[in-house]
């Protein structure tokens, strides 16, 4: 029996999914060594997907090529188009190599699933984590995430483009409006500029397991139904948080 090796690139958005399948692109071209690709975008402008098309290396025309947009394949319908795609690429090539960028995360955390996670894992191994993230209920602030060792503060740094111009009286100009509404289009991710990206430094099994844990935190596609259609999380987090000038 035939088979394939498989490489899944997986990560947070923005940790630099794309220019590491980029390399592994290059280095498998120059050893010769035929290579198909599947990126998963959740924005529909498909940015990710373009860049590496853009190798020339793989094509959807040479059947080694499919971007799988506006849908994470974590989701029993992305599930359902990452399986076509595979099938798709090994019914027309065999490649030596498959790999697969899986779409960063930009969904929300669930409040209560984070507050659990962080209370069961800080102190244990993971020495120090520092990023932007966002909570349903909250989704117009830009909140940081500070931990050192057994504790964790939350700070307001901002506010999100995309909440900014959901507000109908946030006061902007016409041209002010359009300058946001630009560089919203130009995210990869399906809620416009918000985004969930946490740097993580400790013992190795723990950094791992916190990092999965993490992962489970985030909303599932069923959840963001629900919360899209005014479903309200429990939010055990402190309501009022530093603002960092």
């Amino acid at each position: 029996m035939e088979t394939t090796s498989v490489i899944i690139l997986n990560g947070f958005l923005g940790a630099g999914k794309t220019t590491l399948l980029k390399n592994l692109l290059i280095q498998a071209h120059e050893k010769q060594l035929s290579v198909s690709v599947i990126v998963n975008d959740m924005s529909e402008l498909d940015v990710d997907g373009v860049l590496i098309a853009n190798t020339d290396i793989v094509d959807a025309k040479d059947n080694n090529f499919v971007s799988i947009t506006a849908d994470s394949i974590s989701s029993p319908a992305g599930l359902k188009k990452m399986d076509l795609a595979i099938n798709h690429l090994l019914d027309h090539n065999k490649p030596d190599v498959m790999l697969i960028e899986t779409s960063g995360s930009d969904r929300p955390f669930h409040p209560q699933r984070l507050w659990d996670t962080c209370h069961r894992f800080m102190g244990m191994g993971v020495y120090r984590s520092k990023g932007f993230f966002w909570l349903p209920g909250r989704d117009d602030l830009a909140l940081l995430w500070n931990q050192s060792a057994g504790s964790i503060s939350l700070a307001l740094i901002g506010y999100w483009k995309a909440g900014v111009l959901e507000h109908t009286d946030n006061n902007l100009t016409r041209e002010e409006r359009s300058a946001l509404q630009r560089h919203i289009d130009t995210a990869s991710g399906r809620f416009g500029d918000r985004c969930c990206q946490l740097t993580i430094i400790g013992n190795a099994t723990e950094v791992n397991d916190f990092t999965h844990a993490l992962s489970l935190c985030l909303l599932t596609e069923e959840e963001i139904q629900w919360w899209m259609s005014g479903g309200v999380f429990p939010d055990p987090w402190p309501q009022k948080v530093t603002r960092l000038s």
